[in-house]
This record gives C-alpha cells, structure tokens and sequence, in this order.
C-alpha cells in the first residue's frame, strides 16, 4: 500500500476522528510519496496506542527507496481540502520511518511515544505545540547520500522558531 491509513476529510472536514490500539506497517510506493498515515483536514485527531513501523521504503523493492517526503506519519495543516487541527500524537511506537517518525505540520501535542531508528524522531511545524515525555533512540540517515543520523546532534525533533522563540 502507498498509504496505510489515509484521513481525508472534503467540505467541512472529519471532527475527532480517533485512531487506537492499530498496526500500521511496510506501506510504500514506487512512484510517489507513502506514508504510514496521511491526514488532512480533520479537527480533533487523537492517534493512541498505535505501532508504526518500517513504512514508506522498502529496501526489497526496486524503487521503493526512502525518500526525505515519506514517513511514519504525515499530519498535513492545509490542503486543498482544508485544515487540521487538534492534534494528538499519544502513547505509541513509531519506528524504522524512511525519514520522519511523526511530521505534525498543523502542531499539537506528541506524548509518551516510544521513536526507534527514525531519521527525524518527530517535526512539529506550528506553535503553541508540546513534546514531552517521549524515548527517542537509534538515529538513522535516510539514505548514504541523504545524512540525518550525525550522532553529534542526534536529529530527533524539530521546532518552530516563533517571534525567536521555540
């Protein structure tokens, strides 16, 4: 599958669209981008209890290579179909991502997830948003020629720089 789970919400959006306790592994695509999860346009997501693993590359598959535009799971804020909103990010395991464990574009809260052997553990794009409590363990490049593992900084979450504030 090129997206495992795909929320899409048209006109006036999905509300409190909940996601728990599921399996999410190995999507990929040989001729675009793949995702474990893409959402856009839903107000009020709860992702809880999940594993996310191993999605959007498939090191087998000839063109399936990971790329920095596939992940683990892919919030979208605005789209051509709307906005998302209300994110939470909460209690899961999101592991082995081509490149981001978790890009939350819209912002929101990521919570006590385990991230292992991502490129970039989790990217929140909009403040006011919150990380904490989370492990994020075992770095990893997306590819030789794409480097993100530089154990001297340890790429594993990335901000928004707001009115030079994080």
């Amino acid at each position: 599958f090129r997206v495992g789970v795909m929320v899409t919400g048209v006109s006036e959006g999905i509300h409190n669209f909940q996601l728990r306790g599921s399996v999410v592994v190995d999507s990929y695509n040989t001729s675009g981008h793949s995702q474990g999860i893409y959402v856009t346009n839903v107000k009020g997501l709860l992702v809880e209890g999940c594993v996310f693993d191993h999605n959007g590359w498939n090191k087998a598959v000839s063109g399936a290579e990971p790329t920095i535009y596939n992940h683990n799971m892919y919030i979208d804020d605005v789209s051509n179909w709307g906005t998302t909103e209300d994110v939470i990010i909460r209690d899961n395991i999101i592991a082995n991502g081509a490149s981001h464990g978790v890009q939350l574009r819209p912002g929101g809260i990521i919570e006590n997830n385990l991230f292992v052997a991502n490129s970039l553990g989790c990217f929140v794009g909009l403040a006011p948003s919150a990380i904490r409590n989370n492990v994020m363990v075992e770095p990893k490049d997306i590819s030789p020629s794409l480097p993100r593992a530089d154990r001297s900084c340890c790429w594993m979450i990335a901000l928004p720089v707001t009115a030079n504030r994080v």
